[in-house]
C-alpha cells in the first residue's frame, strides 16, 4: 500500500494521523542511529549473556570475503542511498574493494571480525554519511532468543576522546565519572576500541559491547586508572534494559553563574521534554536569571515530534526557514513509502514535492517565553535530528551555538532503514539541503571549547565549566 509521509526527518512536525502505523513507525526511528542499535540488539541479540554461544564467535568459512560479498554489500548501499558517492570517487572505492579482497585471501575470520574487515568499505561511506553503519548480529544458542532483559552488559557510558576511554555516567557503585578504562575481564582496552567508530563521542558500553563481543559476564572485573592510580574493581553487570530505560529529559538552575540548564540526551518522548524544556525556562526566569544552556552533546536524535513547540518557546517569529530541497533514490525500500515515487523507476532520483516538505517551520508566538540567551552544546556524537536542532538554532540566530564541531555531513542525509547484508546495516534514504551557516558539510559552534582527556579524568564536566566561565 501507498502513502505519502511527510519529509521526515522533518523535525517540526508531529506524525501525519493519516500515515499507516508501519510508517508512523519509520517515521518515529527515523535519523536514529544509537537508538536503532538499540533496537537491533533487542530483536537480534536477545538473550541470556550465559547462553551467548562462543562457538559461533570463533572464525567460520561462511565468513571468507570475496569479490562477491564486497560487490554485494556496496551495490546494497548504492542501491538504496540518495548520494553516496558525495564526497568520494569510485575509484579510490574500487581501489580500497579490490584490497579488502586480496587482504582477506582464503582467510578465516569470526563474524565480527568479517564485519571489521567489511567496514573498511563501509566507514569510507560513513564519512560521506554517517548514518550508515555496519554492525554484527549476536551470536546465540538456538531456542534462546526473546530474553532480551537477561543479558547482562557493561554497566556504563563512555566517553571516546582521542582513543582514550573514560566513564561518562556509572549505573552501579564502584566505578565513577572520569575513570580511565585499561581493561575489561582481562581484553586491554585497545581490542573493544578497533571494533567501535572512531567519530562517535560518546556511546553506551552495551554498544561497545556489541561491536566486540569480546565478553558477556554477570560481572566483569575492571581495570582504571583513577587520579593518577591503577585500580581493580569488580562490579556487577546490569540487564540491557536497564541501561536503555533513563530519563531523555533532565534540568536544573547553576545558581553560582545565575544560569538554567537543560540536558536532552536524546529526541525520545518529546511531549515530556517540551514540557521540561519550558518549566526549567520558566524557573530560570522567575530567578531573575537571563542565561539558559540547552545541552545537545551526545544526542543522537529520535523523533521530531513537538521540536516545532519547543523552538516556539525561544523565539516571536512566524516561522523559521528550515529545508530549501531534499530527494530520495527509488528503491524496493523505498517506492512504498510515496505515492508520487509511483511513475519513476528504480534508480531514479527524485526531488520530494513541495506539499511533502517542510521549507519553512510554523511557530507559535502564544509559547513564546520572552527575551533570554540561549546556549545550545553540541559535540560530535550530537547527530540526526538533533543536529538538525543545532542547524535551526544556529541559522535562524536563536542564541549561541557551543561546543565542538559536529561529523562531517551530518546534516545532508537521514530517513534511514536497517537491512541485512551479511551483517547489519544501517542507510538513509534521504538527502536533505537545509538552509545553514554551515560549510564543506560540517556545522561548526559559533564558540568552539577544545578539550582533551585529562580535563575529564580532573574534572566533572569541564566543557560546561569553561562555558559558565564565560558567562560570568
Amino acid at each position: 500500500m501507498y502513502t505519502d509521509k511527510l519529509s521526515l526527518r522533518s523535525p517540526l512536525l508531529a506524525i501525519p494521523s493519516t500515515v499507516s502505523n508501519n510508517t508512523k513507525s519509520t517515521i518515529q526511528m527515523t535519523g536514529k542511529n544509537f537508538l536503532l542499535i538499540i533496537v537491533a540488539i533487542q530483536l537480534i541479540g536477545c538473550v541470556s549473556s550465559r547462553k551467548i554461544n562462543y562457538e559461533l564467535i570463533q572464525p567460520r568459512e561462511t565468513n571468507l570475503i570475496t569479490a562477491g560479498k564486497v560487490d554485494t554489500l556496496r551495490k546494497y548501499i548504492t542501491d538504496i542511498h540518495p548520494n553516496i558517492y558525495l564526497d568520494i570517487d569510485t575509484l579510490i572505492v574500487d581501489s580500497l574493494a579490490n584490497k579488502i579482497v586480496s587482504d582477506n585471501e582464503g582467510k578465516l575470520l569470526s563474524h565480527v571480525d568479517f564485519t571489521l574487515e567489511m567496514r573498511r568499505l563501509t566507514d569510507l561511506f560513513h564519512y560521506v554519511d554517517p548514518h550508515l553503519i555496519y554492525y554484527p548480529s549476536l551470536q546465540v544458542d538456538k531456542g534462546f532468543k526473546g530474553k532480551f532483559k537477561q543479558l547482562k552488559v557493561l554497566p556504563f557510558e563512555i566517553y571516546n576522546i582521542n582513543d582514550t576511554l573514560l566513564i561518562k555516567k556509572s549505573y552501579v557503585e564502584g566505578l565513577k565519572k572520569g575513570d580511565h578504562l585499561l581493561s575489561i575481564n582481562g581484553y586491554e582496552i585497545g581490542e573493544f576500541k578497533k571494533y567501535i567508530y572512531p567519530t562517535w563521542r560518546s556511546m553506551k558500553g552495551y554498544v561497545m559491547q556489541l561491536q566486540s563481543q569480546l565478553t558477556y559476564s554477570e560481572k566483569y572485573k575492571i581495570v582504571v586508572i583513577r587520579s593518577g592510580k591503577v585500580e581493580e574493581l569488580i562490579v556487577e553487570g546490569v540487564s540491557s534494559n536497564y541501561a536503555t530505560n533513563e530519563r531523555y529529559c533532565t534540568g536544573n538552575l547553576i545558581d553560582e553563574f545565575k544560569t538554567g540548564y537543560c540536558k536532552i540526551s536524546s529526541f525520545t518522548g518529546n511531549k515530556f521534554i517540551y514540557k521540561e524544556l519550558k518549566n526549567q525556562i520558566e524557573k530560570t526566569q522567575a530567578k531573575g536569571y537571563t542565561n539558559f544552556i540547552i545541552d545537545l552533546r551526545g544526542n543522537t536524535g529520535g523523533s521530531g515530534y513537538k521540536l516545532d513547540a519547543m523552538f516556539s518557546l525561544m523565539s516571536d517569529k512566524d516561522s523559521l526557514p528550515y529545508m530549501k530541497s531534499q530527494f530520495i533514490k527509488v528503491s524496493s525500500k523505498t517506492k512504498g513509502d510515496y505515492k508520487f515515487l509511483k511513475e519513476y523507476k528504480k534508480g531514479d532520483l527524485v526531488e520530494f514535492p513541495n506539499k511533502l516538505m517542510v521549507r519553512n517551520a510554523p511557530l507559535n508566538k502564544d509559547l513564546y517565553q520572552g527575551k533570554m540567551n540561549y546556549y545550545l552544546m553540541i559535540d560530535k556524537s550530537t547527530a540526526s535530528v538533533a543536529a538538525s536542532f543545532a542547524n535551526i538554532f544556529q541559522y535562524n540566530n536563536l542564541g549561541t551555538l557551543v561546543g565542538e564541531s559536529l561529523d562531517h555531513n551530518s546534516l545532508n542525509f537521514g530517513d534511514i532503514i536497517s537491512t541485512w547484508a551479511y551483517q547489519n546495516l544501517i542507510v538513509s534514504t534521504v538527502q536533505y539541503n537545509e538552509n545553514t551557516k554551515s560549510s564543506d558539510g560540517i556545522l561548526v559552534p559559533d564558540i568552539e571549547i577544545p578539550y582533551v582527556a585529562k580535563e575529564y579524568m580532573a574534572q566533572e564536566d569541564p566543557i560546561l565549566n569553561k562555558l559558565l566561565n564565560k558567562l560570568e
